[in-house]
């Protein structure tokens, strides 16, 4: 019965979405991948001003039911509980298409950037089924990680079903491809008419990643484009070198649209806000600097963010406080071990969140004698870094220590870590997942 509800909800969802897509017709960009959607997003936001002035970026929305609503202007999370939500939302869904059908100003958005979450094989939370609501002109897939394993099995289903936004998209005009990856790369469509630009570090892409130069005071990305080289410049954001591909595909969407190269990177270099939780900045207690990674966390993702980490310089004691990583089936261990093994290179203390951190990562750090603690949930491992301890004759956190603040946003909320340890209060405003429902799901793993 609650299922028939949740579909009969998304259809009415979907009815009213695709009325409104039908009569506004903006040019859509769909962003698929398995880690940094959200922020190749933002770094295409400003790029694509240049050409569509009055774009509409679907915020969180990147799911079977966030999309839709975000078509029609409605936002999960903000009534008191999810059912209040779901009656407001398809309440006021015909009331939204109706008013964008027939107002006169009807044309309120010319550009349409959604991220295309894929979470499972089977619809409505696949890329078949986000295809039926809309199907954008250019899509752009960004990697394929081992992320979602435990319901897809394997690497290469994930990236046959993210693939579909290449592969069965009646409505492609422009794919951006990443380089780098063959799983990627060979979807390559082979249709008249179809546009294909590809990013990487890879000499044959067509926008080469030459380097990525993080700081604590800022990030230098350096791009290849038809044998000339353009520079991007981002100040007080720590970024690992992953986010060389961010970039790159944003300028890709830019050279799609025939943007000029400088002026793609002028955009992304003063128009690029970053969300939260993916490499901030900010001052810690006792002198502390914390680089704030905590929205969440891959294998990728978590190994660069290590590296950054080490990349700080002086002798600044540098801690990791890392989370589990989720909804890796039985490449869990696996990953999880290369994790461990770059802790051991990168860092001088490790903080350990979650059963998996507990199974896989906290042995092996033991094991060759590194300084690790573990605890059940980010609310004790605060209370840890907040506290003084008798075996380290003094407080657990130290004067002057840089901590990096990683871990899967699944039950870890490592965000939690990351506001006990903040020496401003006001920041708190600036981590990830603010507001009521979040706090609603967050207070089981608070002290």
């Amino acid at each position: 019965m609650k299922k028939s509800l949740y579909w009969l909800a998304l259809l009415w969802l979907k009815f009213w979405a695709r009325l409104v897509l039908g009569r506004v017709k903006p040019y859509i960009i769909g962003v698929t991948g398995s880690a940094g959607k959200s922020s190749a997003v933002a770094a295409m936001n400003p790029v694509i001003k240049l050409k569509f002035p009055r774009l509409k970026v679907a915020g969180k929305a990147n799911s079977e039911s966030g999309i839709p609503a975000d078509i029609l202007g409605l936002h999960f999370g903000e009534s008191p509980s999810p059912i209040a939500d779901w009656i407001r939302i398809c309440f006021f869904a015909p009331l939204r298409a109706l008013h964008s059908v027939f107002s006169i100003q009807h044309s309120v958005f010319d550009c349409y950037l959604v991220e295309m979450g894929v979470d499972e094989p089977a619809p409505p939370k696949n890329m078949g089924y986000l295809l039926t609501i809309l199907q954008p002109d250019m899509g752009v897939i960004l990697n394929v990680l081992p992320v979602h394993t435990q319901q897809f099995g394997s690497v290469a289903k994930i990236a046959k079903e993210k693939g579909k936004l290449i592969a069965e998209n009646p409505n492609l005009k422009l794919a951006i491809l990443n380089a780098d990856q063959p799983g990627i790369n060979s979807l390559k469509p082979t249709a008249d008419g179809i546009k294909t630009l590809t990013f990487g570090i890879n000499s044959k892409a067509d926008i080469i990643i030459l380097s990525i130069k993080p700081s604590l005071e800022g990030t230098e990305i350096s791009l290849q484009y038809n044998k000339q080289k353009y520079f991007i410049k981002l100040n007080r954001l720590a970024l690992p070198d992953f986010y060389g591909y961010t970039f790159a595909a944003a300028f890709a969407v830019g050279i799609s649209l025939d943007l000029n190269p400088a002026a793609i990177t002028d955009a992304i270099s003063t128009g690029f806000v970053l969300p939260p939780g993916r490499g901030q900045i900010f001052a810690g207690i006792k002198g502390s600097t914390i680089i704030d990674s905590s929205y969440n966390a891959s294998r990728e993702t978590m190994i660069g963010s290590l590296r950054l980490l080490k990349t700080v310089p002086g002798k600044r004691r540098k801690i990791a406080v890392l989370g589990d990583m989720r909804e890796l089936g039985n490449q869990a261990e696996k990953e999880h071990l290369a994790v461990a093994k770059t802790i051991l290179e990168t860092a001088d203390q490790a903080v350990l969140v979650g059963p998996l951190m507990r199974k896989f990562v906290f042995p092996y750090l033991e094991n060759h004698g590194f300084q690790t603690q573990w605890f059940p949930t980010a609310g004790y491992a605060a209370k840890f870094l907040l506290e003084s301890s008798p075996r380290r004759g003094g407080a657990n956190l130290q004067d002057g220590e840089v901590i990096l603040v990683k871990g899967s946003q699944n039950t870890i909320f490592p965000e939690i870590i990351v506001e006990a340890l903040l020496s401003n209060k006001e920041d708190i405003e600036k981590l990830c997942r603010r507001g009521k429902f979040w706090d609603r799901q967050r207070r089981p793993f608070k002290l």
